[in-house]
């Protein structure tokens, strides 16, 4: 009777012997924070790898920055006609149409002539259309050049939307092509 005095037995109250674990297994959370850390390792094996081949591949890394390149040139082009430097404006033009096809083609632009453009798109199969739209664009540029008495704003704007459209068309149908 003295020993059940000096010790007193610990009774919890209620008594649970239910699963408590489900809850967190199963929740979304749980399943979000596990996959978190294999999606983000994944992201960085890609991301090294594509980091590697634009140093490597001198080729993909022209093809991949064609685009940006050409619509920085051609945002230059806008500035020069607000400035209503006409000259300019075509100079940024034909830039942008040689690098950009240059670039997605993997070919230097300083030697590229618009009959060369011409080829280099046919090999693509790119419709004839398309390939006119960039001739018309390039021929305007070297009449601007050669003959700048003939140079109108209203000519420059026609040009410059007709080479973004170009550009985009290009985009579209090179892409496919690659």
């Amino acid at each position: 009777s003295q020993m059940r005095q000096d010790i007193q037995y610990i009774k919890p109250e209620t008594v649970s012997l239910e699963d408590q674990g489900t809850a967190l297994y199963g929740s979304l959370w749980y399943i979000l924070l596990h996959l978190i850390p294999a999606a983000a390792a994944g992201a960085a094996l890609f991301y090294r790898s594509h980091a590697d081949r634009l140093v490597k591949d001198v080729g993909y890394a022209r093809w991949r920055r064609a685009y940006s390149e050409a619509r920085r040139e051609l945002e230059e082009a806008e500035k020069a006609l607000q400035s209503e430097q006409l000259g300019q404006v075509f100079a940024h033009i034909s830039h942008a149409l040689y690098r950009y096809i240059g670039n997605k083609s993997n070919q230097p632009t300083a030697g590229l002539t618009t009959t060369q453009i011409t080829e280099l798109l046919a090999a693509r199969q790119i419709d004839e259309e398309t390939i006119s739209g960039v001739r018309q664009c390039l021929e305007a540029c070297d009449m601007a050049r050669f003959a700048p008495t003939l140079l109108s704003e209203q000519s420059a704007r026609e040009v410059l939307a007709m080479t973004r459209q170009t550009i985009e068309t290009l985009e579209q149908r090179i892409a496919k092509t690659r």
